[in-house]
């Protein structure tokens, strides 16, 4: 167990496996960090306002994001179990230009999206499983942001879904109380809208989104809506 204070940086690499982390606010900790070494295991690490990294292999278990911490997970990281919440952000992308350019993917498997989390699933990321709770929030691409990977198999339960800029969300529910918006070359297909639940797909020209969303194979349920 490490507490990694303001200032502070906590690397765990390959081979070691750390449990309970407690990363406050200004602190770091890389699970695995690029062209520098391989990623080890962080189990129930608690982000409080800092940021953790999960690259190169490394691996991320029961993580809680909360307090303005973020996640980022890319180059061949994997995070699953995660829970982020009260304006944290789980972040899982592939820099292909950049000083952290790679091959490999990220992976973000079984996320909880609690009120006041987001997680935003980018361009050469995939997700799957995710539960977005009332007032939470899940991104697969955003517009005049980042484009957007693919996630199979997500439950929005009361949350919102946006799949924007490329993304693609495969065989999701939209339960009661959650709404699902395609717009911008987002694709959603195979989806679910169960009563209660709402699916739009729509272009808005006058805010310089320039082409509209797919939803493609919707089974729309007694007391859901599809717009």
């Amino acid at each position: 167990m490490a507490t990694v204070s303001s200032g502070s940086t906590f690397n765990v690499s390959s081979g070691t496996t750390s449990y309970n982390d407690v990363i406050q606010s200004g602190g770091v900790e890389y699970v695995g960090r690029f062209n520098y070494f391989g990623g080890g295991i962080a189990v129930s690490a608690t982000d409080n306002g800092g940021k953790i990294y999960f690259e190169g292999s490394g691996a991320g278990s029961s993580v809680l994001i909360q307090s303005g911490g973020t996640a980022f997970v890319d180059n061949g990281g994997t995070l699953s179990g995660g829970t982020v919440k009260g304006g944290g952000v789980i972040s899982a992308f592939y820099q292909g230009n950049t000083a952290n350019a790679t091959s490999g993917s990220a992976s973000v498997v079984s996320t909880t999206v609690s009120s006041g989390g987001t997680l935003q699933v980018m361009s050469g990321a995939s997700g799957s499983g995710a539960v977005v709770l009332s007032g939470g929030t899940e991104y697969v691409g955003k517009f005049n942001s980042y484009g957007g990977g693919t996630t199979t198999g997500d439950r929005i339960e009361g949350g919102t879904l946006y799949v924007e800029a490329s993304g693609h969300v495969n065989g999701a529910i939209i339960e009661s109380g959650g709404t699902a918006y395609v717009d911008n070359i987002g694709v959603i297909s195979g989806a679910t809208v169960q009563s209660g639940g709402v699916l739009s797909a729509f272009w808005q020209g006058n805010n310089g989104r320039d082409y509209a969303g797919s939803a493609l194979a919707t089974t729309v349920g007694n007391g859901g809506l599809l717009t």
